[in-house]
């Protein structure tokens, strides 16, 4: 049997998975988020190791007597972890999600070069990739990159503890920013102008190399010796291989704590505007698509902000999703743009802000939260809209589902008539987990390569609503200029909230 581990922004899950990719048994541990000052976004590297180790064992004791071959590993992309000469970590992890270097990128958008970050690596440049935070601390912390003997990510350090092997895979490599899409090999043009060493770097390896545990991790974790630990590939990549979204016609739509866009490709593709990500997977695949900030983080702050009285539900982000359905179609002329965390897809602007657009004194706490729910949903539409410009297998593709936002009936719902498409659920929603293990099945077994077809084994499936979804496609021109009208920063308005933040 084989482990799938999807180590996310604000929690670790493990799943063990018997031969027939069922669940024998889960556990999840969280972590907090740090950000304690505007744009941090930082998680202690020993919080998510110590959620790795426990829901791994956990996992074990639930399942005993079976056999465990391999471990697999899904992590979150474009994490920077600064490592001394023995690889102990001399910072926080830098997420996605920290947005301290936006005045970085301000500033290496105007350079001259600025476009061959994009045309070489085939990621947008944004303060969320370890490109950019490179950039940021050369300027504001130069003493501790003196310091520094190892750039790592999440995934590299966990691979470290568990192997003592300093690798990473390519499609996460090819998510900091410093990877030719091309050449599946760090870009030597992008390490001299930060100044970094290929060998303060991971070893780029395959999504499917494996190496044995330690035996101080095989013991740690209740694991036999000749384990395998099975390096893996990104969340959004593994996410479209437990969905079965290993074609450019089908598109998987991912929402938890951020959300994304995705398809894969046998050929790159750059979108004129550099405004979808081209990660390399293998040789032969690509991952094409659009990320956003702002996924189920925004319902979590409606929640804590509007929704003090349904903390104590059993089911707090269900209840206020069903509050939002007393509200009709359109929230009563109530429009939300959502970027309260910046935004990556479809503006990749750190400094963009959240707008609620037409308030009147009509309008309830329930037309705010369906709005919320509209704004994230019509900006994921946008994101659709540009890739399905880009891959046009994608224009009429069915959406294949992953994500805390696929438990709600009423959120897939709306996605299907925002979208005019049909959107698929599978039983299993832990993309990123079966994605990990049908990597390990290959990894062990040649013969079981993961783009393989693998029809889910049962699925809701959700219909646009007709009438519903003519709505919405007149609400979504509007939405859009609103969006574009609104959303950048007001230099005068982000003085006024640097001087009372």
């Amino acid at each position: 049997m084989i482990i799938g581990v999807d180590v996310g922004t604000t929690s670790t899950k493990a799943i063990l998975f018997d031969t027939n990719e069922r669940a024998v048994a889960t556990a999840t541990q969280g972590y907090p988020l740090i950000q304690e000052k505007p744009g941090q976004a930082q998680q202690e590297p020993a919080a998510i190791w110590q959620a790795v180790v426990s829901v791994i064992r956990q996992v074990r004791q639930q399942a005993p007597t079976v056999t465990v071959t391999a471990v697999s590993l899904s992590t979150a992309m474009h994490s920077l972890l600064l490592l001394d000469s023995q690889h102990r970590p001399l910072t926080a992890l830098f997420t996605w999600a920290d947005n301290q270097a936006a005045a970085t990128v301000a500033q290496l958008r105007q350079q001259a070069d600025a476009a061959a970050f994009y045309q070489v690596s085939g990621t947008p440049l944004h303060p969320m990739t370890p490109l950019a935070k490179l950039c940021w601390l050369q300027a504001t912390q130069p003493a501790l990159l003196a310091r520094t003997a190892y750039f790592a990510d999440l995934k590299s350090y966990l691979v470290w503890r568990l192997t003592a092997q300093f690798a990473l895979d390519v499609n996460l490599a090819s998510a900091t920013g410093l990877l030719s899409y091309e050449t599946g090999q760090w870009a030597p043009q992008l390490l001299q102008k930060l100044a970094v060493r290929p060998d303060q770097l991971p070893q780029i390896v395959p999504i499917t190399q494996h190496y044995p545990l330690t035996a101080v991790a095989a013991s740690t974790l209740g694991l036999a010796p000749t384990t395998q630990l099975v390096v893996g590939a990104s969340d959004g990549a593994l996410a479209n291989i437990g969905l079965g979204a290993v074609h450019d016609h089908q598109i998987a739509l991912t929402i938890g704590t951020s959300g994304a866009v995705r398809v894969i490709s046998a050929r790159p593709q750059l979108a004129p505007h550099g405004e979808l990500f081209c990660y390399r997977i293998d040789a032969a695949h690509w991952l094409l698509g659009g990320p956003v900030n702002n996924g189920g983080i925004i319902l979590q702050w409606a929640l804590d902000t509007f929704c003090p009285d349904l903390q104590n539900t059993a089911d707090p982000i269900g209840a206020l999703i069903t509050l939002a359905a007393q509200s009709p179609l359109g929230a009563r002329g109530l429009i939300f743009l959502p970027y309260l965390n910046g935004e990556r897809a479809p503006f990749w602007d750190g400094d963009l802000t959240g707008h609620l657009i037409g308030l009147r004194s009509q309008h309830t706490r329930a037309d705010l939260l369906r709005a919320i729910l509209e704004g994230i949903t019509f900006n994921l539409a946008i994101v659709t809209q540009q890739l399905s410009a880009l891959v046009p297998a994608a224009a009429t593709a069915t959406l294949l589902g992953t994500g805390g936002f696929a438990r709600s009936t009423f959120w897939c719902q709306l996605i299907s008539d925002v979208f005019a498409r049909d959107l698929v659920i599978p039983q299993q929603i832990q993309g990123s987990a079966v994605g990990a293990l049908r990597v390990a099945q290959q990894a062990l077994d040649p013969d079981h390569p993961w783009w393989r077809p693998q029809p889910p084994v049962a699925t809701t499936t959700y219909h646009p609503d007709t009438a519903k979804a003519q709505m919405y496609q007149r609400l979504r021109p509007l939405w859009w200029r609103l969006a574009q009208q609104n959303a950048r920063p007001n230099p005068e308005l982000a003085a006024w909230q640097a001087l009372t933040d």
